[in-house]
């Protein structure tokens, strides 16, 4: 095992910890929240700076990054209410403990699909800075997954977009 496999199963335990600690619905509406925004952000922050802008709320200079932030911001809380209600109806009919390892097992998928971002976007970068040997990235274990998935997400953002 490597340093840098080292490295990457802290990160990888310590979301498995957080979904634990969280729970399962507080990671699927923090996880759902993300896509939303990933996905539909950008329509939803067009109407927004149309709103701001005919009711002149904010200067025009601001007006994209008090759109972006507020659509942020309306759905980040949105599906928090809808998963702390969703939350208390699994703990009142007894399901936490299903609860919690749900959480455990969506914190672990959630970091490393973030991880997976990361070195979709970090691997051109080091190709051409070297910040990390290659022969580092070929030993490491969990990055062999990694590398799996940034293919398959490749396909996927040059099929679909």
């Amino acid at each position: 095992m490597s340093i840098l496999d080292l490295i990457l199963s802290i990160f990888l335990f310590l979301g498995l910890f957080n979904g634990f600690r969280k729970g399962l619905t507080s990671q699927l509406a923090g996880l759902i929240s993300v896509l939303i925004l990933l996905m539909f952000g950008g329509a939803i922050a067009k109407i927004l700076k149309n709103f701001l802008l005919e009711n002149q709320v904010v200067a025009e200079a601001w007006i994209g990054i008090v759109s972006y932030g507020l659509t942020g911001v309306l759905v980040f809380l949105s599906l928090s209410i809808v998963a702390k209600l969703l939350n208390g109806i699994i703990k009142s009919i007894g399901l936490g403990i299903l609860e919690k390892t749900g959480g455990a097992g969506l914190g672990f998928i959630k970091v490393f699909f973030i991880m997976t971002l990361f070195f979709y976007f970090f691997f051109p970068v080091n190709s051409k800075l070297g910040i990390i040997p290659q022969n580092s990235l070929n030993e490491s274990f969990i990055l062999n997954f990694v590398k799996i998935n940034i293919d398959k997400i490749h396909q996927f953002w040059t099929n679909q977009l």
